[in-house]
């Protein structure tokens, strides 16, 4: 009985420290020129960083307007706010 008992506690222990343990992706560096169509990279009052983050999923801008520094969320996202910025 001890035989199987000592491999399954083993096993049962191991994934429990393996739960505890967060895995990191580390950001990927993008250029907004490269990712982004011209038309979207500045307007009469905007201006998007040339620097982009991407967490693996969603690309992470910073929109420049008269109005400050918005950090946004997805191309997606992007799109709107240009779209909405006056």
């Amino acid at each position: 009985m001890f035989t199987r008992v000592m491999p399954a506690a083993l096993m049962l222990l191991f994934s429990l420290n393996a739960l505890g343990t967060e895995y990191a992706v580390p950001p990927i560096s993008l250029q907004a020129g490269k990712v982004l169509p011209a038309k979207q990279l500045q307007g009469g009052n905007f201006k998007v960083d040339m620097d982009v983050n991407n967490d693996g999923v969603i690309n992470l801008y910073t929109l420049n307007t008269d109005y400050g520094r918005f950090p946004v969320e997805s191309t997606a996202g992007l799109r709107i706010r240009i779209r909405t910025t006056p």
